[in-house]
């Protein structure tokens, strides 16, 4: 799989996104569910080959930096990026948890992650880079993407981090 056809994916899902659920960014409705519709676009673009996920959280277990996989032994993945203990529940928390993921449940195979921002919003757009870059190192995703949402796709302009 390569840049350019994930590239193309995502152009396409935010495409149809905006055509279909431009009510989402006018009206101020939550990231997760902005988030939500634009995997569900993902995915069927994508179709069998990957899953597409938002907010997933299991994986197998890391051991000598190698991921292992055994039947209910899954914990969540995620990454840490606080120093001490933070809820979980905020965006600078403790644990954080993709807006999109590319992958093959179950697997070690990760294909891509994707943060999402909407412009004009709380949140720290270096906090995604930051989450972007150590899903990469950490978890092995080939690719990682983010995106800022404006209210006018013309604005949108997703960009991979190395």
């Amino acid at each position: 799989m390569t840049e350019d056809i994930i590239f193309q994916w995502v152009k396409k899902s935010i495409e149809i996104f905006y055509e279909n659920d431009s009510f989402l960014i006018k009206n101020g409705v939550t990231e997760r569910a902005i988030t939500h519709r634009i995997g569900m676009y993902l995915q069927q673009i994508v179709g069998e080959s990957f899953d597409v996920d938002c907010e997933y959280n299991r994986m197998g277990y890391l051991e000598d930096e190698k991921l292992y996989f055994t039947e209910g032994d899954y914990f969540s993945k995620k990454v840490c990026l606080s120093e001490g203990h933070v809820s979980d529940e905020s965006d600078l928390g403790s644990r954080v948890f993709p807006d999109i993921i590319i992958h093959k449940r179950g697997t070690a195979e990760n294909l891509s992650i994707i943060e999402i921002k909407v412009n004009g919003r709380n949140g720290d757009k270096n906090h995604d880079f930051k989450k972007l870059t150590r899903y990469k190192s950490e978890l092995k995703y080939k690719y990682a993407i983010f995106i800022e949402l404006f209210k006018n796709k013309e604005d949108v302009h997703p960009q991979f981090i190395t």
